[in-house]
């Protein structure tokens, strides 16, 4: 259910999972704000925002996180916002579990908030998953402003993914439904019984208690964002109702009958519609590119919105830089500790202002010596490490931020011309340390950020790889490793999870020759045994029994007591109704000296780390001279390094 919790901000929000697969779901997000209660009390041109999303766990643990904060131009916005609001889209990548969303927006400057709760966001964990869509209802765009999250792919904005809808159509968190006439509405289903053609649909009052029922038909099918669901369109009558706020509840009879199938949202019975006016957009990303051709990393939204660089803390932030060629120690030491003192109450204006001076600082020092942008880019990703370590969480979004911004802008300055390249690279390494639930989506917004810098970066093209392979986009998989095989045509990994994915779409015969190919000598011994029991239980499935025993102890030859390969030799003997020869096996499993050092199945689920290894050797040796730089851009602007006063 959703229903507001607290605060004086008004805020509603729905939730829907548009990918999943036994490693994880990818869970879509809307969130509506009520424009007038977040305006009061604001005074000046422009109004900070702050919108904070979490993914708690049954156990109340946080699975995933996604925060954002934007500044209005109040005196354009307001026309919009009185009478309508901010409607802000999203998503969220989060590990097999039941979730609850919990959505909480602050207006920074006045210090109010809205908090709100999305029960059963994510109502099933892991295969066969199962679920019953809350009720989505189209309406129209011209009633809001609209945002989405930072780190959308580039292009015209994709909003949110039910095309079904319409063109002009967003999904409505609150919709006004009319009674006493045919109201429609879609759903996204998966795990209905066969042939369901009416949906029960219940009316409840603002305390749960049933107040009508009534019979949804099924009018179309439509076309669904995730694999294995339908969109449906349903139509129901709703009785004559008092005008007011309800719950809508639909349940659907389940292929599991220990899977119920329900949803719920709220809804606004009336008796005419609404209509909206149009839309200004807010984006948090820039929506043009800078005059290098490089999109910068920070974008403000609204006239005025830019804060202004403190001269205190640039001058602070530069003395700190004096010792980062001979201590980075001390330097890094200094840096947090003026870091620390400039976020005092952590609002978006001292967070800004922090930034902004940062910035001008590197931009004045990359002007002098390119370099030195690569040298403040990887001093920020080492301060972003002991921040994760000191559990310092603003500081270490903070730090990630700086990371990007300075990446990009050696980017654009680098006298070298692989400084795409290298600024990419960055941007992969800060990547790979976020490949966690919670930071997973900034994750994958750096690693696509890197492939704009520079499309043929194997590490990022196998990370984006088995990140759309975790979240069951198995076509989106392979055109990543399309586009990896390319640049390197014989990456084992890629090879590996070319033929595994190709097996998913039923490209059998490809997939079979690379399968194969991956056995080969020459290939990490992680990737072979993989390979082997791809094959193997290709051939299990066929009832090729003596085969794949055949295929089996070839493999354990050459991986003696190898724990995965050994356990499918105990099921194939138990097939072939030799019970003593698969005991005895089972009785040998894990007494032997491991001959793989982690588990092959387990390091193919986990993010790849090959490459990410290699990006992080090539910046460690480049991270001395550019030391050095920093320190020579110092001299330059007027600065002395190495203990010297200004």
């Amino acid at each position: 259910m959703s229903g507001q919790q607290g605060g004086s901000v008004g805020v509603s929000a729905l939730a829907v999972p548009v990918a999943a697969s036994s490693s994880g779901v990818r869970l879509f997000f809307i969130v509506d704000i009520d424009g007038s209660t977040l305006l009061a009390g604001v005074e000046g041109q422009t109004l900070p925002v702050e919108i904070s999303v979490y993914a708690l766990n049954p156990e109340g643990r946080v699975g995933g996180a996604l925060t954002e904060t934007f500044t209005l131009d109040v005196e354009r916005a307001t026309e919009e916002l009185v009478g309508g609001g901010i409607k802000f889209f999203g998503s969220l990548d989060l590990a097999p579990a039941r979730y609850t969303l919990r959505v909480l927006v602050r207006n920074v400057q006045v210090g109010t908030f809205g908090l709100v709760e999305v029960k059963r966001a994510v109502p099933a964990a892991g295969e066969p998953f199962a679920f019953l869509s809350p009720p989505l209802v189209p309406e129209s765009a011209e009633a809001w402003l609209l945002a989405r999250e930072a780190g959308a792919e580039p292009g015209p904005p994709a909003l949110h993914p039910f095309e079904f809808l319409g063109a002009a159509a967003v999904p409505a968190t609150a919709p006004v439904l009319l009674t006493g006439v045919a109201s429609r509405f879609w759903v996204l289903a998966r795990g209905v019984a066969p042939a369901t053609t009416s949906y029960l649909v219940r009316v409840l009052d603002v305390g749960g208690r049933e107040v009508a029922r009534a019979t949804a038909a099924l009018v179309t099918r439509g076309e669904s964002p995730m694999a294995g669901a339908s969109a449906l369109l349903l139509e129901a009558t709703l009785p004559a109702l008092a005008p007011g706020q309800y719950g809508i509840e639909v349940s659907a009879p389940s292929m599991n009958p220990e899977v119920p199938l329900w949803s719920w949202t709220r809804f606004l019975a009336a008796d005419k519609k609404v209509a909206g006016r149009s839309p200004v957009w807010v984006q948090f990303t820039a929506s043009a590119p800078s005059t290098g051709g490089v999109q910068p990393a920070v974008a403000f939204v609204g006239k005025g919105g830019r804060v202004k660089a403190s001269p205190k803390i640039k001058g602070t932030y530069r003395a700190a830089l004096r010792t980062l060629a001979s201590d980075p120690a001390l330097a890094q030491a200094a840096v947090a500790e003026l870091e620390a003192a400039s976020l005092p109450t952590g609002t978006v204006a001292e967070w800004e202002t922090l930034v902004l001076s940062e910035t001008e600082v590197a931009q004045e020092f990359s002007a002098i010596r390119p370099e030195a942008a690569l040298g403040l880019a990887l001093f920020h990703a080492d301060l972003q490490q002991d921040y994760t370590r000191r559990k310092w969480y603003l500081l270490e979004a903070h730090a990630r931020r700086m990371v990007e911004t300075f990446a990009v802008l050696y980017a654009e300055r680098g006298a070298d011309v692989q400084a795409k390249a290298i600024a990419a690279n960055v941007l992969v390494s800060l990547a790979g340390s976020l490949q966690q639930p919670g930071t997973s989506g900034t994750s994958e917004r750096l690693f696509r950020r890197a492939l704009e810098l520079d499309p043929t970066n194997t590490a990022a093209l196998v990370a984006m790889a088995a990140n759309m392979e975790r979240v069951g986009q198995y076509h989106r998989t392979l055109q990543y490793l399309e586009s990896l095989l390319k640049v390197q045509p014989d990456h084992p990994e890629g090879r590996l999870r070319m033929a595994v994915n190709l097996e998913r779409v039923g490209a059998e015969g490809t997939a079979r020759e690379l399968r194969e190919g991956c056995t080969a000598e020459g290939n990490p011994a992680w990737v072979r045994v993989v390979a082997y029991q791809e094959i193997v239980t290709m051939l299990i499935q066929d009832d090729r029994f003596e085969q794949a025993g055949r295929l089996l102890r070839q493999a354990l030859a050459l991986f003696p007591g190898e724990e995965g390969l050994t356990m499918q030799l105990t099921y194939v003997l138990d097939r072939q109704r030799r019970p003593l020869d698969s005991l005895a096996l089972v009785r040998e499993v894990g007494t032997g000296a491991a001959t793989v050092d982690l588990s092959p199945r387990y390091r193919y689920a986990q993010p790849p780390s090959e490459d990410l290894a290699r990006v992080r050797e090539t910046l460690t040796a480049r991270s001395a001279a550019a030391r050095e730089a920093v320190a020579a851009a110092l001299v330059g602007t007027g600065g002395k390094a190495s203990g010297g006063q200004e």
